[in-house]
């Protein structure tokens, strides 16, 4: 058997048990909820085809974002492939995007806070960075930066969906590692999403990376 087909093989035959608490759907629904309705007061120049945006995450926080259309939008409601950033990393630059945009695709490519890029956070988190990102305020979930970051995403799937030259029914959601994790949590809580490319994503089967050790679960599995 080739390689590739005994990967594909293992994987199908994993039986990852779900963990979710029993107020997962609910904690999820309210954020849906919030993300929906708190203003995002988007901040910028809007009449140019690369567009150096911020919208608010849920507590105010400026999400410095990228907004790319191709010449299409002049003429139609385009396609949008809304991209997440690996660990670490940034928005990136307009121009790595121009596969997409070549294709005739609109591009939204936003911040995680607190990693590379400008956007910092209007919350504060009182643990200690030894541990990680993903464990900042990991005890008061809707304080934490895993449901900041979450919601920021979601909320940038909004502005793909508020955005006069994008069509609303034409969204996909794309991201390697840290982003293709978050690409699948979006992809899972947004059905206005309609494509979900995620590469090699993180935040999989948690606790066996924990176990393991693996990867950005190293720290916080000590």
């Amino acid at each position: 058997m080739p390689q590739s087909a005994k990967t594909i093989a293992e994987l199908e035959a994993l039986d990852v048990p779900q963990t979710k608490p029993p107020d997962f759907d609910a904690f999820w629904a309210d954020a849906m909820k919030r993300c929906a309705e708190v203003p995002l007061n988007v901040k910028g120049d809007m009449r140019t085809d690369v567009r150096d945006l911020t919208f608010e995450g849920l507590d105010g926080t400026p999400v410095h974002t990228w907004l790319l259309l191709p010449p299409e939008a002049k003429n139609r409601k385009v396609p949008a492939v809304v991209y997440f950033h690996g660990a670490g990393r940034d928005r990136g630059k307009p121009q790595y995007f121009t596969p997409w945009l070549e294709a005739g695709c609109a591009v939204i490519s936003c911040d995680f806070r607190m990693q590379r890029g400008a956007t910092g956070s209007n919350t504060a988190f009182d643990d200690s960075m030894r541990y990680g990102w993903r464990m900042l305020n990991i005890s008061d979930l809707k304080n934490s930066w895993l449901y900041c970051v979450q919601t920021d995403c979601l909320r940038a799937v909004r502005l793909a969906r508020e955005t006069p030259e994008l069509d609303p029914l034409k969204i996909a959601v794309d991201g390697i590692s840290q982003g293709g994790g978050m690409a699948l949590g979006v992809a899972a809580l947004d059905r206005s999403v309609s494509l979900c490319m995620a590469d090699v994503p993180s935040s999989c089967w948690m606790e066996q990376r924990l176990r393991s050790r693996s990867g950005g679960a190293a720290g916080a599995a000590d």
